[in-house]
């Protein structure tokens, strides 16, 4: 019995397939079900639930012709898979946690499902045959997520926008798929025609402007590939026994038990509704003086449609000292999945990235706790540069047109000498988003302290205490 188990024998392609996708399937479930709550939000990263699919359709496209004599060696595949997954998923998680705000536009979380995927596929197909597969793995790489944000922002960052890019990778991977024939070039055209023309049909619901085109298309080009494509059995690959097989799907079982679970999705229903007035009924309270707004240009490319990013000077006077002064960026977005790619301040500091140090609770507002961050004293590198902290909240406010989502950010210097000297939010870029984090890791500065100052400096708990005011201003009572 044990010698029939771990006996090697010839393997049906299909089975190959089935084990390297069921068992990254299985291994990583929660992580692909917060992607599908995040696409239910309208997030622009919805494609990347098509990203797999889209790689194997391009693994498809392989030729299976044979290279003369192939020699494979399943013991050298199986110990290059360790070292290579082991190594890999130890550099990710020693990186990824101190990086929190770059980790989070990235969707880290998915880079050990990718490190899992390279390692089987070496396993089960074998390191040739992975190699001869580089256009998948490249295809992948280029579906990084920073890459395809970055593109879709910088082209406007609508529904229609993000929806096209979606709908561009898929006709890419279409042409890719049958890149062997003569309908590789057609196929991708039609793809993006009709995907385009979908898209612009469902543009007021972002959800399913990302979904159906992408869905619907990717599963006529795979029932049309897997019909007339060439027999893929014809390539030479290892012989696999029942035990490695079984052996896989065990270590996916102990992954889906074990592994850190990602941060849950917050859903609309959770949100509490704030007065349309709110910022009006701030302006009319005692001693209180809000700026008319400063409207960036950027915010609807990274908001989306009807999006904005507006920032608001408060100045709350007291006659026994001295005025005390912050800054109000408020984020304002129809779609509550916008907000999945820009968390743990994106928009201030990156790397070195902020530190959030505690959330602050309490018990009489239906906003029962706030974000707390500020700047890394590591930022300070000229006599012009301050320290600066923050408080974050969200609420969701009713418009003529529908729910709009606002996640709100309270800002105040730290030198009470230069109260303005604040940072303003920025769209993420490469350089801030990608290059600035990558390095400041390959310099090997230190992770920035994550004391709590809230109790320690009076500026913090002013701040603290403005939020806390500001909150039970604008929610509406119930």
């Amino acid at each position: 019995m044990a010698r029939q188990l771990t006996r090697p024998r010839d393997m049906r392609m299909a089975v190959r397939y089935l084990t390297t996708v069921g068992a990254s399937v299985l291994a990583f479930t929660p992580i692909l079900i917060t992607y599908i709550e995040e696409a239910a939000l309208g997030s622009p990263a919805t494609y990347l639930l098509f990203v797999p699919f889209w790689g194997l359709l391009i693994v498809f496209g392989l030729d299976p012709r044979s290279r003369g004599r192939e020699i494979n060696d399943s013991e050298f595949d199986r110990i290059l898979a360790v070292v290579i997954g082991a190594s890999l998923i130890i550099a990710a998680t020693l990186a990824v946690p101190r990086l929190p705000a770059a980790a989070a536009y990235w969707h880290a979380e998915v880079i050990p499902l990718l490190i899992w995927v390279f390692a089987a596929s070496i396993v089960i197909f074998g390191i040739r045959r992975v190699a001869r597969d580089y256009v998948a793995w490249f295809y992948l790489l280029a579906c990084f997520p920073p890459n395809i944000l970055l593109v879709a922002q910088v082209l406007g960052g609508t529904t229609v926008v993000v929806g096209t890019v979606t709908v561009v990778l898929g006709a890419i991977a279409t042409g890719l798929a049958f890149r062997h024939s003569r309908v590789a070039v057609p196929a991708a055209i039609a793809y993006a025609v009709a995907g385009l023309a979908l898209v612009v049909v469902l543009r007021e619901h972002s959800a399913l402007a990302y979904t159906v085109p992408a869905a619907v298309l990717t599963s006529i080009v795979i029932a049309v590939r897997l019909r007339v494509g060439p027999d893929q059995a014809t390539v030479s690959l290892p012989r696999q026994s029942i035990a490695t097989i079984a052996v896989g799907w065990v270590a996916a079982l102990l992954v889906l038990t074990f592994a850190p679970r990602p941060l849950p999705i917050i859903s609309p229903a959770d949100l509490p509704v704030a007065h349309t007035t709110w910022i009006a009924d701030i302006a009319e309270q005692p001693a209180t003086t809000v700026s008319t707004p400063s409207t960036y240009a950027w915010g609807p490319r990274v908001m989306g449609d009807d999006g904005s990013v507006q920032r608001y000077r408060i100045t709350v006077h007291d006659s026994a000292s001295e005025p005390q002064v912050a800054f109000l960026d408020v984020f304002t977005s129809r779609d509550l999945g916008r907000f999945t790619d820009f968390r743990r301040g994106v928009w201030y500091a990156v790397a070195p990235p902020a530190v959030w140090t505690a959330y602050q609770a309490t018990a009489d507002a239906h906003i029962t706790i706030l974000g707390e961050m500020r700047a890394s004293t590591e930022t300070v590198r000229t006599p012009d540069d301050s320290l600066w902290t923050a408080r974050q909240w969200a609420w969701k406010i009713p418009s003529d047109t529908g729910i709009r989502f606002q996640v709100i950010y309270l800002l105040a210097s730290l030198d009470t000498r230069r109260p303005d000297a604040v940072t303003a939010p920025q769209p993420p870029s490469y350089r801030s988003a990608v290059l600035d984090p990558i390095t400041w890791l390959i310099t090997d500065r230190s992770t920035p302290d994550d004391t709590d100052l809230a109790t320690a400096d009076p500026v913090e708990e002013s701040l603290t205490a403005l939020a806390w005011h500001l909150v039970r201003t604008g929610e509406v009572q119930q």
